[in-house]
């Protein structure tokens, strides 16, 4: 079936041949609507709805920002004409954010200015829009971004909520609109992240021959790629445990089967890097792309049992023989080459779990959360070598 849309009250078919960004981007940039896209393609225009309630107070987080680039306070995107972006051999870029469950404040400062050539995607959901004012969404559109409205929340475990696991859906399989051939290259980010787009286009043609491009580990000084793994999975599971609370037993199991794995004599496990994954560049017209799509399909598959994605990607990539052809980027790259910096703009942790909303009644939550556990024998999924068949030869 044909994607359709729904344009104030107006169905529209779209065309065979004409792919669904197309039509997407005949409504202007800065209209107040909203648009709802879900997996399978469908999108819908809303008006916008009113809010009265003001911006969250920002908290937490800061001390994890000591160590890398905070964004000055001086709004360098405040005065938002479209920068320039060299566009030398028609790459298109499309790159995308989101806030979901309230984890991070829409900020209103250091929003990044959209060039030609990139297409940007801010996607929301309806209780991060129902906590913020209205004029930071207004900002984000007027700066050349799309606002997108992210339904269906993704169902939670008793592992990982529903507000965790909708991220890592985006993070990891992002609707599949944006995997369809419009754009080159698909840039993920955080949403508490501010880069240069206008320098996309010259750094990205560097890496034109990989599938993959990712920040290297920069938080600590820790060794080889196995033992940066090690490194932070045990500094989580001793001296913060409470970002991995609910999925504790399996990060140990996880655990447990990448040291016999990386002790294999014949086909050891031995990352040449370890991952801070608040970035990550997609190659689309690269061969192994398709690759890439499958070991992230693994990876957020593996997030409905474990909280904590920088845990699996390096096993899923290594797994599919990707480890070479992934490029490791240095933070000081990005720094110096893309303006990257973080805003302090973080003010949950772990998306455990949103604030209880009245809008349900005792009976119908309780019938909710006996749907969304969990068997105690899904455990046994953790049991990787099911998925192993390189490692089974």
């Amino acid at each position: 079936m044909r994607p359709f849309f729904v344009l104030q009250a107006l169905w529209l078919v779209v065309p065979e041949g004409v792919q669904a960004s197309a039509v997407l981007r005949r409504e202007d940039r800065r209209s107040p609507a909203a648009v709802n896209i879900a997996h399978d393609g469908t999108l819908e225009l809303q008006r916008p709805i009113q809010h009265g309630s003001s911006m969250a107070e920002l908290r937490h987080g800061i001390h994890q920002q000591r160590r890398v680039n905070v964004c000055a306070e001086t709004d360098r995107y405040a005065d938002c004409t479209a920068p320039e972006n060299d566009q030398k051999g028609g790459r298109r870029i499309a790159v995308y954010t989101y806030v979901v469950g309230g984890y991070e404040a829409i900020r209103d400062t250091n929003v990044p200015c959209v060039p030609a050539g990139v297409d940007a995607f801010f996607f929301v959901d309806d209780y991060t829009k129902g906590v913020q004012e209205e004029a930071g969404l207004e900002l984000w559109r007027s700066h050349g971004w799309w606002v997108i409205t992210m339904k269906p929340f993704e169902s939670g475990t008793e592992f990982v909520s529903a507000e965790r696991l909708t991220t890592k859906a985006l993070k990891f399989t992002p609707p599949r609109w944006m995997l369809n051939g419009t754009w080159d290259w698909l840039v993920e980010f955080d949403g508490n992240i501010a880069l240069d787009l206008g320098r996309l286009g010259p750094f990205l043609r560097r890496y034109e021959h990989r599938p993959l491009a990712l920040l290297k580990w920069y938080w600590t000084p820790c060794g080889t790629g196995f033992q940066c793994f090690l490194h932070e999975l045990n500094s989580m599971l001793e001296q913060r445990p409470e970002y991995v609370k609910t999925s504790r037993e399996n990060v140990e199991s996880w655990r447990s089967q990448l040291i016999k794995y990386h002790a294999d004599k014949l086909h050891p496990f031995e990352p040449p890097h370890y991952y801070e994954l608040n970035i990550m560049f997609r190659n689309l017209k690269h061969s192994k792309s398709e690759a890439v799509t499958t070991v992230f399909k693994q990876i957020y598959d593996k997030c409905h049992y474990i909280q904590r994605d920088q845990f699996l990607l390096p096993f899923f990539v290594w797994n599919a023989s990707l480890s070479a052809d992934t490029e490791g980027l240095d933070i000081t790259q990005l720094y110096s080459e893309l303006n990257f910096c973080m805003t302090q703009s973080r003010q949950g942790r772990n998306l455990l779990r949103l604030p209880a909303q009245p809008s349900l009644n005792k009976s119908k939550q309780k019938r909710q959360q006996q749907q969304q556990r969990i068997p105690k024998e899904v455990k046994d999924i953790l049991q990787v070598s099911s998925i192993l068949p390189s490692l089974q030869a």
